[in-house]
């Protein structure tokens, strides 16, 4: 019985990864065309967010680091949208643990704007609401606390998912087909059948 303690343990959901972080957008209010500079820094130790039912989480701390911060991880970017407009910006290395982009804002908007770190077919992201208007001022900093959390990131699928997906869809559609040419061939055979 004790053997199974550990066991029963182990078995038990790791939860979604989640890592602290600050970002530092300079100017805190930035205007169309203007240049922006952003730095995100101060990444926290991994924490495991389980959900459970309803509504509630629970979360275990843990002293591993940022799994995204490992040599040969893939880089990091900066991914700011609005309406239509998307704009993809390397993250750079600027310091042990903290990266650096510099971007222009196209026009005015609420562009939701975050860091998106890549471990493998993972990424984490969060996204905040950034203000760009033309009456833009504050030339000083300002700083979101952020929360990234682990998804799935379908664009990086693993490269043996991609031709099995595509294969599943010519075989959904290969059924479609079959399916139309027997009915058609009912049809012809038998006549369409009408109710008086």
């Amino acid at each position: 019985l004790p053997a199974l303690v550990p066991a029963a343990a182990s078995a038990e959901p790791r939860g979604r990864e989640v890592v602290s972080a600050r970002m530092e957008v300079t100017p805190a209010e930035p205007r169309p065309g203007e240049p922006v500079t952003v730095r995100v820094s101060g990444f926290g130790r991994v924490r495991y967010v389980t959900q459970g039912f309803p509504a509630s989480e629970r979360i275990r701390h843990s002293s591993d680091p940022a799994p995204f911060l490992r040599p040969g991880s893939r880089s990091p970017q900066l991914i700011s949208y609005y309406g239509g407009d998307w704009l993809r910006i390397p993250l750079r290395r600027a310091g042990p643990e903290a990266f650096e982009a510099r971007l222009r804002f196209p026009g005015e908007g609420v562009w939701r704007t975050g860091p998106a770190f890549f471990d493998g077919d993972r990424r984490f992201i969060e996204r905040i609401r950034l203000q760009v208007r033309d009456e833009g001022s504050a030339a000083a900093p300002r700083v979101f606390d952020l929360e990234l959390a682990e998804e799935a990131a379908p664009t990086d699928a693993p490269q043996w998912l991609k031709p099995l997906a595509f294969g599943l869809l010519a075989l959904i559609f290969a059924g479609a087909i079959a399916l139309t040419v027997m009915q058609l061939r009912l049809v012809r055979r038998n006549g369409i059948l009408t109710s008086v």
